[in-house]
């Protein structure tokens, strides 16, 4: 069942469930049109000061360059035999990092992570611009360290095989993905597949870049991976809708609240993340302590 599909994705612990009642409720006949491999996980209980967890993705496909080079049948176990690409789907972008497992001694490995089809090259400021290089290795495990945070937006992943003195297993590709626990608390359903996979799509790009302490706005370390006040009010704003995690968008409030990221505009933007804050909330108390000039008449 999706229920132990998921469950299996990401373990249960203490204070992580999938209770029945949220399992079975209605609102989520809608979730096939989510990309959200969590839309369905529920945390027992939330906090804005949360640390952000990890989950495993595993590929939904694999192809080679050389398809004489590599058996795919099993893509949870690949046997190659020559040089060759091999390109990995996980589905849909998310915020991680690449690895996989092999023992085989003397094979020469790259990998590469991507939002689209190819691998990415970014701009010249990023910690490593273009997103391939040679894997780290711990004991037999290796991992594409591209930043000092680990995570990139990824969709696709490759692993190059340069060089190899006798066939080569390469086990358990996976993407670690991390994320900041909150629930759906909203939902949306029409007659409209495609609007409903919009709403979902939405909820989950903002999902992806809710960091420790802040709304994030950019997935791919590009050197401007910050808070950035304009982004933050269309992601405050699906949030109340989707996730309904109040206090940590009062958190995000008050941390933008003195920056505007040297965009006058911005500014304008955070007083509209305060009226849809208030007008979700109730909260008085929350926008007179952000600013000095704001006050709440009834």
């Amino acid at each position: 069942s999706e229920s132990n599909r998921l469950a299996k994705l990401v373990p249960e612990k203490p204070g992580m469930s999938f209770p029945k009642a949220y399992k079975e409720s209605p609102e989520l006949l809608a979730e096939k049109e989510s990309p959200d491999p969590l839309v369905r996980y529920r945390w027992a209980k939330v906090s804005p000061d949360d640390g952000l967890e990890i989950y495993t993705v595993y590929p939904r496909q694999a192809t080679a360059s050389n398809p004489e080079a590599a058996d795919l049948g099993d893509p949870r176990r690949i046997t190659v035999s020559d040089v060759c690409d091999l390109m990995f789907d996980f589905g849909q972008v998310n915020a991680g990092w690449l690895e996989f497992d092999c023992d085989t001694p003397d094979v020469a490995f790259e990998a590469s992570i991507s939002e689209f089809n190819e691998p990415a090259v970014f701009n010249a400021g990023s910690e490593h611009p273009v997103k391939t290089a040679v894997p780290a290795r711990y004991g037999n495990s290796f991992r594409l360290e591209l930043n000092r945070e680990l995570y990139e937006g990824v969709r696709f992943g490759w692993i190059h095989v340069r060089s190899l003195r006798k066939p080569a297993v390469i086990r358990n590709v996976r993407l670690v993905c991390q994320t900041k626990p909150v629930n759906y608390e909203g939902w949306f359903d029409c007659n409209d597949p495609q609007l409903t996979r919009i709403w979902y799509t939405g909820a989950y790009t903002v999902r992806l870049n809710l960091l420790k302490d802040y709304f994030g706005a950019i997935l791919m370390e590009r050197s401007d991976r910050h808070s950035w006040t304009g982004d933050a009010y269309t992601s405050q704003a699906a949030a109340l809708a989707a996730f309904g995690n109040f206090p940590f968008i009062r958190k995000n409030l008050l941390y933008t609240s003195t920056q505007d990221n040297g965009i006058a505009s911005y500014s304008l933007y955070w007083v509209l993340s305060l009226l849809d804050y208030y007008n979700y909330t109730g909260d008085a108390e929350t926008p007179e302590r952000s600013h000095p000039m704001t006050q709440v008449r009834a």
